[in-house]
């Protein structure tokens, strides 16, 4: 009888120290020192270029969302409602631009994703997810889809994953459950949900991004998350989760206090760009916000050049590529003001372009270990 106990408890103590392991594996802990970051962060750019988008007659507003894949780039203009698609040199290909009623349209783009044969329009007014051909923009197929939500991503397995965050005053649907993570198989059944909602649990901040991507997972995260999650891109299921600290971090107390976004507070502002190793930031800095680039690699953080220094710097990047980040640059200014610390070299034609509203992608090329 002692020794069955003992066995017992031998192989109870194995379960639990393997479950703590697996949990340390997929739990991670930085520590982003806004205070003491130097201005360093021009000196991890390998080299810089840039990408003219060739948009013809049309103007894009805004850059919502970029992705790359199929050898194209996706642009989501989600206030004029519409998708530009490019190919790698930049030559416009198509434009989805299907707003209306009819049966082939949507109301709102209110995100978008891609994969190797659709592209995927979420429209919360009309709970729809309209599917277009990705490499020619024609109509497929629409989907009713039962979930409202703020950002999406489709998986590799045809499923997807979306965002949602509540907001104050708003009020979720009784025929959607209370979760901020919610997976589906490919005809939208859900699979699995994570981050369950508490009845009065309210965000008094969106972001413009929930998820962003990067080779291999995808990245999470919400107003005062305390950090991201990493899920995997085939089934989405979480990979890893890191807490991210600030120097000031926000009271648990005031989570939901409107006087914390005119307070001297760090917290994320938008879903974190990984390209690598490199973690790009935005974090509030009371009056005003600031980029800060983790580097994985030698666990410090470091931020863009101090004003009027003629070091090199990233202009706030939406997306990630082939170990770059990608920003979008439309003003006169940002490009100029590459030119001058040495990053580009002066180009009279993408300065025309520019002047022109054809907006330009600039790629950050990062150094490698």
């Amino acid at each position: 009888m002692k020794h069955s106990l003992l066995l017992c408890l031998t192989f109870a103590a194995i379960i639990v120290n393997s479950c703590k392991t697996e949990n340390q594996n997929n739990l991670e802990t930085i520590f982003c020192n806004t205070g003491h970051a130097d201005s360093t962060m021009g000196q991890y750019i390998e080299n810089v270029s840039v990408l003219v988008l060739e948009t013809g007659d049309n103007v894009i507003r805004n850059a919502d969302k970029i992705s790359f894949l199929n050898e194209k780039i996706y642009i989501g203009d989600f206030r004029s409602r519409r998708i530009f698609v490019f190919d790698m040199t930049g030559k416009l290909d198509f434009i989805v631009d299907r707003s209306g009623r009819g049966p082939q349209e949507y109301l709102e783009i209110k995100t978008f994703t891609v994969d190797d044969s659709n592209i995927y329009i979420l429209d919360n007014y009309r709970k729809t997810i309209n599917l277009y051909n990705s490499t020619t923009g024609e109509f497929v197929r629409k989907m009713r889809c039962p979930i409202v939500a703020w950002d999406m991503e489709v998986l590799h397995n045809k499923g997807f994953i979306f965002a949602f965050a509540p907001m104050e005053h708003g009020k979720l649907s009784e025929k959607q459950k209370g979760f901020r993570l919610h997976v589906t198989d490919s005809v939208l059944n859900t699979t699995h949900s994570y981050y369950p909602l508490q009845s009065d649990e309210y965000d008094i901040l969106g972001f413009k991004r929930y998820f962003s991507v990067t080779d291999s997972s995808i990245v999470y995260s919400s107003f005062l998350a305390n950090g991201i999650t990493l899920l995997n891109k085939t089934d989405g299921h979480i990979e890893k989760e890191i807490d991210i600290h600030f120097p000031v971090p926000v009271p648990e107390k005031k989570k939901r206090e409107r006087e914390i976004l005119t307070g001297n507070y760090n917290y994320l502002l938008d879903t974190p760009i990984i390209c690598n190793d490199y973690m790009m930031l935005d974090v509030n800095e009371g009056d005003f916000c600031e980029n800060y680039m983790y580097i994985r690699k030698e666990r410090k953080c470091v931020k863009n050049r101090e004003a009027e220094s003629t070091e090199g710097y990233i202009s706030n990047p939406s997306a990630s590529y082939d170990n770059a980040f990608v920003s979008v640059i439309a003003a006169e200014h940002e490009y100029l003001e590459l030119t001058k610390c040495g990053l580009l070299e002066y180009n009279p034609e993408v300065h025309d372009s520019i002047n022109n509203d054809k907006p330009v992608l600039v790629f950050y090329h990062m150094r490698t270990w």
